[in-house]
């Protein structure tokens, strides 16, 4: 699984680049709007703990507040995870060999620029689940890794491609 960088250092603003923003902006409808906004909260405080990603699958941990009634210090940690849908070969591979085969495509990609491609490479939904007691899904653990990701593709836009099933060597390959 790629791991993320650690989510301890300063935040970077998610969604500061073109491809980012579009990523939240596509998922925030699955969101209710509270909850999209207390996730913003979560990631921006740094308890997003980690997130590692493979095969169109993304797990994590989050770490939620302290209750009143438990000992103070002890925070629970949770455990999230999202699944989204992957992208048939087919489709994909046609992009990347694209991507290969025009300088300036590669580089729209590296410059975090995907608006050529986006509306087929995003993903429109997803599955997710947290082991917290929130009973409504998604909540705002599955919110503050959303913004995680939004932040992992402004720093590297070959994640979405991990995101939607192909594997970072492949990638790698294709683009030479």
């Amino acid at each position: 699984m790629a791991k993320a960088s650690s989510s301890r250092s300063t935040p970077t603003p998610q969604g500061r680049l073109p491809l980012g923003r579009t990523f939240l902006k596509t998922l925030k409808a699955h969101f209710d709007a509270s909850r999209f906004s207390r996730g913003r909260e979560i990631f921006e405080h740094q308890r997003v703990l980690s997130a590692a990603w493979s095969s169109s699958q993304v797990a994590g941990q989050v770490k939620g507040r302290p209750k009143p009634y438990r000992e103070m210090g002890a925070c629970p940690v949770y455990d999230v995870w999202m699944r989204f849908e992957p992208l048939p070969e087919s489709e994909m591979l046609p992009v990347l060999l694209e991507m290969g085969s025009r300088v300036g495509l590669a580089a729209q990609l590296l410059s975090h620029d995907l608006c050529w491609r986006e509306g087929d490479l995003l993903p429109r939904a997803f599955e997710a689940g947290c082991s917290c007691p929130d009973l409504k899904n998604p909540c705002k653990h599955v919110a503050a890794m959303t913004h995680h990701l939004a932040r992992c593709l402004d720093r590297d836009p070959l994640v979405l491609f991990e995101l939607r099933g192909l594997a970072r060597d492949e990638i790698e390959l294709i683009l030479g």
